[in-house]
């Protein structure tokens, strides 16, 4: 977790708050599982494995059925995080939009509002209810932040919508949530 913080033990300006708490829980949780996993390994007698209700499938390959589980637990814990991380991030940009699509329509109200095609200039303001998912946004951002960014985000929401939907489609990533954590921050500073 000390390697999002600068030399005075700040938050880098690069880093969302909001962001860096849905990571450092990740972390927190990943560190108990780790814990977790040496406790189990350690416990010869098994107790913990039956206390915590964990079955291992092969008494000859204790230590491998340890790992197998808990390389499971790191998994789900690690995509978890990753949909809460896309999850915050859609929060932050959708409450963005809406201030932003109220100001604009503010704008044309008051400068074109007494123009007979003030309804027609009205509509070419999008609103937050035209805005309906993350590729959406996406798509929006697309020309409006660098391409290493637009791309880096492409990936991060193909991966999202494969975890949400069971990991039926798609291909598991190699992005990893320190990259997402940073690549998402670095689109909110873009975007204010």
């Amino acid at each position: 977790m000390a390697r999002f913080l600068d030399d005075q033990g700040r938050i880098p300006a690069h880093i969302d708050t909001q962001l860096k708490n849905c990571h450092d829980r990740y972390s927190v949780l990943l560190t108990l599982c780790n814990n977790a996993k040496m406790r189990a390994l350690s416990d010869k007698s098994d107790r913990f494995l039956r206390d915590h209700g964990i079955a291992i499938s092969s008494r000859r390959q204790r230590e491998k059925s340890i790992e197998d589980y808990f390389e499971g637990v790191f998994q789900q814990i690690t995509d978890d995080a990753f949909v809460a991380l896309t999850a915050t991030f859609e929060r932050i940009v959708f409450a963005k939009a809406g201030n932003a699509t109220g100001l604009a329509r503010k704008i044309v109200r008051e400068n074109y509002g007494k123009n007979p095609f003030d309804i027609a200039i009205s509509s070419f303001v999008k609103d937050s209810d035209d805005i309906h998912n993350l590729s959406a946004v996406h798509h929006m951002l697309q020309g409006k932040i660098p391409n290493d960014l637009s791309h880096d985000l492409g990936k991060i929401i193909s991966y999202r919508n494969r975890v949400t939907h069971g990991k039926r489609f798609g291909e598991e990533t190699t992005i990893s949530l320190q990259n997402v954590l940073e690549t998402l921050s670095k689109i909110l500073k873009i975007i204010g």
